[in-house]
């Protein structure tokens, strides 16, 4: 079985010989990039779930768009073509339309994110503002999920037409981001992100990526989206070199499932019996540029895995482990008992922990190997628990000579693009 692994912008071969077990390689279906999303945008608005568009922005003077930040790149082309035909069928205009862009805790963007990455044809027609999780003036709404607090961005909640513009995509701790995810943790508070990421919602064992059914942290979210209200939600899908493929548009939370439904199917691959090695990848560019993009690989690989297992990734990781709160947690930890003693009880909250948190669940189950490129140092690896791999194909070898002969051993090409499973989640 001859593989070859999306690598950076390039990608690397492996063999599984197949007189040695029963492997097999399982592709998703492939997002292609549309040529034209500006038009996809414009016939989801025509074609929406639920609430008609027009009918709903009408008599609307006022809009305020929440614009996920962590997809900037890719929503950035499509955005001025939505907010045209939002001036075209509404009363609202010019800066009576706010753009209110998403923001975190532990990768946190300023002021000079909007200068650099918003264009002037942007910031001169509209207000454009980003939410500050510690100074972003919010309304407080109770709680949500398991008793966390819900304090959402005051702007949003007090605008008579919100809009939430972003895109579905797997992800490791919610199942998919989208809709609901910009509010929750996207606009909320500094206590409603420490709460969202508490120790013990992070080890429900119903957290995993791709996966929704019964995950505490998507309901809470999606309680959060009910609560605050979104009148219509726009969830582009994306391509494997990150550019819009489709867009599903509509009425709040049912449009933001039927995304999720519609990503879901597309991704899925159903497997016949558990496996004993997966090999996967983290996308290539420009998903596998850090240890935090290739996480959402190694994530979507573990459904599948024995006790025990092995996965190997191949992941240029040019970047290294990514925000350096990421590589300060991992060092200081070293072990998965380590970083339970120092942040179980939840007095040491550092944000991002939640990343951390999960990878050492994974190491307490598995070996994750890790072919990286050359600027990702092996040492560093090794101390945060992973097993380097200068060769590849070497690697793969003695995971199965380690498994023996009867091992099943299975490769993901699509790396994070791939949501395999036993069946229905």
């Amino acid at each position: 079985m001859n593989i070859r692994l999306p690598f950076g912008d390039d990608s690397v071969p492996v063999d599984v010989p197949d007189n040695w077990i029963n492997g097999r390689s399982y592709r998703s279906f492939r997002f292609e990039s549309d040529l034209d999303p500006s038009i996809s945008i414009v016939n989801a608005l025509e074609e929406p779930v639920g609430a008609s568009f027009p009918d709903l922005v009408a008599d609307k003077s006022e809009a305020v768009v929440v614009v996920d930040s962590g997809a900037w790149e890719a929503l950035a082309p499509v955005l001025p073509a939505f907010l045209e035909t939002l001036e075209q069928q509404s009363l609202a205009a010019g800066r009576h339309i706010t753009i209110l862009f998403t923001n975190s805790l532990w990768m946190p963007l300023d002021q000079e994110f909007l200068s650099e990455a918003v264009p002037e044809e942007l910031s001169n027609r509209y207000t454009v503002q980003l939410h500050d999780p510690k100074s972003s003036p919010v309304a407080h709404l109770g709680t949500v999920g398991d008793g966390i607090p819900l304090e959402v961005n005051s702007t949003y909640v007090d605008s008579t037409l919100k809009i939430l513009f972003g895109p579905v995509q797997p992800n490791v701790v919610m199942g998919f981001t989208g809709g609901r995810s910009m509010i929750l943790p996207g606009l909320a508070s500094e206590t409603s992100i420490k709460g969202f990421y508490r120790y013990d919602l992070i080890a429900n064992p119903k957290i995993c990526y791709g996966v929704i059914r019964d995950n505490p942290l998507h309901i809470a979210a999606s309680e959060a989206l009910m609560n605050t209200g979104a009148d219509f939600v726009v969830s582009p899908l994306l391509s494997p070199e990150g550019k819009i493929a489709e867009v599903v548009a509509g009425d709040g939370l049912q449009s933001v499932m039927t995304a999720i439904s519609t990503a879901r199917e597309k991704m899925r691959i159903t497997l016949k019996e558990p496996m004993d090695i997966v090999i996967t990848t983290g996308g290539g560019a420009p998903w596998d540029d850090t240890l935090f993009h290739v996480f959402n690989a190694v994530s979507g690989a573990v459904p599948v895995l024995k006790e025990n297992s092995t996965i190997i990734v191949a992941a240029r990781m040019s970047g290294g482990f990514g925000p350096r709160p990421l590589e300060a947690l991992l060092m200081a930890s070293r072990t998965p008992r380590g970083f339970e003693k120092k942040f179980k009880t939840g007095s040491n909250f550092v944000p991002g922990q939640w990343i951390v948190q999960r990878l050492y669940e994974m190491l307490r189950e598995h070996e994750i190997i890790l072919h990286a490129g050359p600027g990702m140092q092996a040492d560093k690896l090794w101390e945060a628990g992973l097993t380097p791999a200068t060769d590849l194909q070497e690697a793969v070898e003695v995971a199965m000579q380690s498994h023996g002969q009867r091992c099943k051993i299975c490769a993901l090409p699509d790396g994070p693009f791939s949501l395999p499973t036993f069946g229905a989640d």
